[in-house]
């Protein structure tokens, strides 16, 4: 593998009847770019619906808001999706152990995944 494990970090905060979240995207501890966070919210923490999204930008961090109405708490969970992708100019980079790829490197690619973020609460 050529990189680490993905991870998506959330934060819930509010403020006059709004609210804020937002986080960071990294895969293997670096930023992931461009990439759209879909944004849900809920009564509780396993039935959220998509309200919004957002996306990535150079750092990883994304942010996205709206309205709290209700006096009860609130959930919110994001995910995000990144296609397979084309890794041969920095995985061929290094030549590779014969053992390894005895043709040598000829390309390399980086696998889809999808990753959701832990579900934060906003109390009332």
């Amino acid at each position: 593998s050529l990189v680490g494990a993905p991870s998506l970090t959330l934060k819930a905060t509010k403020k006059k009847g709004k609210y804020t979240v937002g986080g960071k995207l990294t895969e293997g501890g670096l930023p992931v770019a461009a990439t759209s966070i879909v944004v849900l919210r809920g009564k509780t923490a396993t039935k959220t619906v998509k309200v919004g999204s957002a996306t990535t930008g150079a750092s990883g961090a994304w942010a996205s808001s709206g309205k709290l109405v209700g006096k009860k708490p609130v959930f919110f969970k994001a995910t995000a999706t990144v296609a397979e992708r084309d890794a041969t100019a920095t995985g061929c980079a290094t030549p590779l152990p014969l053992t390894v790829a005895p043709g040598g490197c000829v390309s390399a690619t980086l696998s889809a995944w999808t990753v959701s973020s832990p579900v934060a609460k906003l109390k009332p």
